[in-house]
C-alpha cells in the first residue's frame, strides 16, 4: 500500500510493528526483509513518485569548511532515495578496514567483517548481482588477459555494478501490493517523542508540506534517513528544548567523513595498447565490472597511512558525447529511453562515430571503448580518518518545516594529504619497471589551499552517528540500537566508524539485513551484545 499524504482524507491512524524513516537503500532493504518475515511495517518518506524541488528544499544547508557540494547535490527526498541516482556501483569493505589499525586515530568497528559475511551475500541478491562473476580471477579469465602485476604495494580489483540501481523498479511490486509494508509519502518527520522515562520513543511527531500535521506510533523505529539528515534529525531539540539521551556525550554530528576524490597524477603509458587492455571497462551479459587500483594493506600499514584506491579517467574533447551515448545505451538495454535523451542523441550525430565504435567493441569484446586524446590519469579515493572536528551541527536558520537547519563543517587532515601523496609515490614506481610513468600535479606537492581545492566529497556521507560499545564513544551500539534508548535505531552510513574507500552502499545494506534478522528475530548468532 502506498499512501500520498498530500492527497489522503482527514485522518489516517499510523501505526506498525516497526516504523522505518527514509525509503532509500537502507530502508526499503529494511522493509523488504522485515516484510518476508510476516512483520508489519511502516515506511515514511518525506519525498513522492518524483523529485520536488519543495521538497529538496529541505536539505538547504550552511558549510564552514571545506566545500561539499554533495550536501545539496547528493541527497535526494524522493521515494528510492539515491538509489534513483546513483550508478549502482557495488563493493565491501576490506577486512582490515574493521579492525582497529593503531596508526590512525578512533579506526576499527566494534566486529569484524566476518560477522557481516552472510548479510553481504543477502545484499548481492537483493542487488540482483547474484548471477554476476564475483571472483576478480573469473573477470580476468573471461578477458583472457593475465592479471596485471604491479609487484607488492598495488592490488588490481573489479567493482561490480547493478543491473538495476534504482530501487523502485526493483522492489515496485513488492512495495505497493505487499500485506506487510504501508508507504506513506510526504511524511515529513520534524521531531521525536520521548516517553515519560525518556529510554523509549513514543512517538514521531510528522508534517506535510501542505500544512498536515500526523503522530506516528510504532513498537520500533529505525532511522534510515542518510548520512546526514539522520545526524540532523537526531540534534533537534525534544519537547522542552532538551538533547536526546542518544546524544548525552555528545557524540551526534562528530566524525563525519566522506571519501575525498580527486584527479591527481598523470599517467604516460608506454603501451596504450595494454593499458587499455587492463583498465577499460568490462561487460559481461547484464553486469559491468569496473576496473581499479588499490594500496596493499602491507604499505598501508609500513607507511601508516589510510585505505586508498584510484580509477583510470580517460579524458576526451568528446567526452559530453560519449557518456550521453554510453547513458543512452544503458537505458535503451532498461527499455527506459525517453524522448528528450533520444532528442540530445541527434544533436550528437556528428560524433556518432564514438557510438559506432564504442558499439564495435562492445559487442566483440564486451569492453568499453575509452578515447584519450585529452590524457589518461589516475583519480584517488580516499578513506577518511574519523575527526571529531569534522562534523554536522544546527545552524540557527529553520526550514519550511520548522527544524533547525545543518551547518556541514567537513575536515580533511594532515594524515588524508600524507596517503594521497604515499599512494602517488607508490605507483610512481610501481609503474615505472615497464608500464607508465607518471607526473603528479604540483599542486600535490605545494600542498595548502591549491590541493584541497581540488578535493572533491563523494557523495558518501559516514560517521556522524558512530557505532560503539560505549555510549561515551558512540550514538549506536554494535546492534545500531540508539545509546540510551529500548527501541530506536539508526541504520544508515552515518554508522561507520571508519568508511575505508569503498562505495558505502553495499555495506549499508548488509547492516539493513542483518537488522532486520535481528528485529525479526531470525537472526542467526550474529547479533553482538553491546
Amino acid at each position: 500500500m502506498i499512501v500520498d499524504l498530500e492527497k489522503a482524507g482527514s485522518d489516517y491512524p499510523i501505526h506498525g510493528d516497526v516504523c522505518i524513516v527514509g525509503a532509500g537503500a537502507a530502508g526499503i532493504s529494511l522493509a523488504i526483509e522485515l516484510a518476508g518475515r510476516g512483520v508489519n511495517v511502516t515506511l515514511l518518506e518525506s519525498g513522492g513518485l518524483q523529485s520536488e524541488p519543495a521538497t529538496q528544499a529541505l536539505y538547504g544547508s550552511e558549510l564552514s569548511g571545506l566545500r561539499h557540494n554533495g550536501v545539496h547535490t547528493g541527497r535526494f527526498r524522493v521515494l528510492g532515495g539515491t538509489t534513483t541516482q546513483w550508478g549502482g556501483q557495488i563493493l565491501e569493505l576490506d577486512p582490515e578496514n574493521f579492525d582497529v589499525r593503531p596508526w590512525i586515530p578512533r579506526s576499527g568497528w566494534p566486529f569484524s567483517k566476518s560477522v557481516l559475511a552472510p548479510y553481504y551475500s543477502r545484499a548481492i541478491e537483493l542487488e540482483g548481482l547474484s548471477t554476476a562473476l564475483l571472483d576478480d580471477d573469473a573477470v580476468w579469465k573471461s578477458l583472457k588477459v593475465p592479471v596485471p602485476i604491479f609487484g607488492n604495494s598495488l592490488t588490481p580489483f573489479f567493482t561490480r555494478w547493478c543491473p538495476e540501481p534504482d530501487f523502485t523498479r526493483v522492489f515496485g511490486t513488492k512495495l505497493s501490493e505487499n500485506e506487510h509494508i504501508a508507504i506513506y509519502l510526504h511524511a515529513n518527520v520534524c521531531g521525536i517523542t520521548m516517553n515519560e522515562n525518556r529510554d523509549a520513543i513514543a512517538g514521531l511527531r510528522c508534517r506535510t508540506l501542505g500544512g498536515r500535521e500526523f503522530s506516528v506510533s510504532a513498537r520500533t523505529y529505525v532511522l534510515c534517513l542518510g548520512g546526514i539528515e539522520t545526524a540532523r534529525l537526531l540534534l533537534q531539540p525534544l519537547e522542552h528544548g532538551t538533547c536526546g539521551p542518544w546524544n548525552a556525550s555528545g557524540r551526534v554530528g562528530r566524525f563525519f567523513q566522506d571519501h575525498i576524490d580527486s584527479t591527481l597524477i598523470k599517467v604516460l603509458p608506454r603501451n596504450r595498447h595494454q593499458l587499455h587492455r587492463w583498465f577499460d571497462n568490462v561487460y559481461r551479459g547484464k553486469f559491468k565490472y569496473h576496473p581499479k587500483l588499490k594500496l596493499a594493506f602491507s604499505e598501508q600499514k609500513r607507511l601508516g597511512c589510510l585505505s586508498i584506491g584510484a580509477t583510470f579517467v580517460f579524458q576526451t574533447k568528446r567526452s559530453e558525447s560519449l557518456s550521453e551515448f554510453r547513458e543512452a545505451a544503458k537505458k535503451l538495454r532498461r527499455g527506459v529511453l525517453g524522448a528528450r535523451q533520444a532528442a540530445r542523441l541527434i544533436r550528437r550525430l556528428p560524433d556518432a562515430s564514438l557510438f559506432l565504435r564504442q558499439a564495435i567493441r562492445l559487442k566483440l569484446e564486451g569492453r568499453a571503448y575509452n578515447p584519450d586524446d585529452e590524457g589518461i590519469f589516475l583519480r584517488v579515493h580516499c578513506e577518511q580518518s574519523p575527526n571529531t572536528q569534522s562534523q554536522i551541527t544546527l545552524a540557527s536558520d529553520r526550514d519550511a518545516l520548522g527544524m533547525f537547519r545543518c551547518r556541514l563543517d567537513w575536515q580533511v587532515g594532515e594524515l588524508e594529504i600524507a596517503t594521497i601523496r604515499h599512494f602517488a609515490a607508490t605507483v610512481g614506481k610501481a609503474f615505472k619497471q615497464d608500464f607508465a610513468d607518471i607526473e603528479p600535479l604540483p599542486d600535490l606537492e605545494q600542498g595548502g589551499p591549491s590541493l584541497t581545492s581540488r578535493f572533491e566529497d563523494s557523495n558518501h556521507h559516514m560517521g556522524a552517528t558512530r557505532m560503539a560499545v560505549a555510549s561515551h564513544e558512540g550514538v549506536v551500539d554494535p546492534n545500531l540500537r540508539l545509546h540510551g534508548v529500548h527501541n530506536g535505531y539508526v541504520c544508515s552510513s552515518s554508522v561507520f566508524p571508519s568508511g575505508g574507500f569503498s562505495n558505502p552502499t553495499h555495506t549499508l545494506i548488509a547492516l539493513a539485513v542483518r537488522l532486520a534478522w535481528h528485529l525479526a528475530g531470525t537472526g542467526n548468532g550474529h547479533a553482538v551484545s553491546a
